[in-house]
């Protein structure tokens, strides 16, 4: 696999204080990493570079996250490509079982694409069609 747990995690090595128990953000976590290495593959194999993932409270207040957001249930990340374009990215990953797809055109979303593993679709990137 091409993700870790340190990569998906730079906030606080212990996986605490997030929205939900530092047990179920890692488990979180593993499910996002499989959901990004067959989007990697489906993008033929281009590297992907996750900028943010599992964030305690305290991060999230830090970078001026959503008080509700993803990233406090270890299941989010923030990644680009030095090979595929944004648009591509969030093109493809509407099929590899993201429910949260925010990138270019959507608000501060111009720079990485944004997924995540919430229930049903929330999928905004209006510069890219999707």
């Amino acid at each position: 696999m091409h993700f870790s747990y340190a990569e998906l995690n730079r906030c606080n090595s212990t996986w605490a204080g997030g929205a939900v128990s530092a047990s179920t953000a890692r488990t979180n976590a593993l499910r996002t990493m499989w959901k990004l290495e067959a989007l990697r593959r489906a993008l033929g194999d281009h590297p992907l570079t996750v900028t943010s993932g599992f964030r305690s409270r305290a991060c999230n207040s830090a970078v001026g996250g959503a008080s509700n957001s993803r990233h406090l249930y270890g299941d989010a990340a923030d990644v680009v490509s030095g090979s595929a374009s944004l648009c591509r990215i969030v093109q493809e990953a509407r099929n590899h079982g993201f429910g949260g797809l925010f990138g270019p055109g959507y608000p501060d979303h111009d720079d990485h694409i944004h997924t995540d593993g919430r229930s049903g679709f929330g999928w905004d990137a209006p510069n890219c069609g999707v």
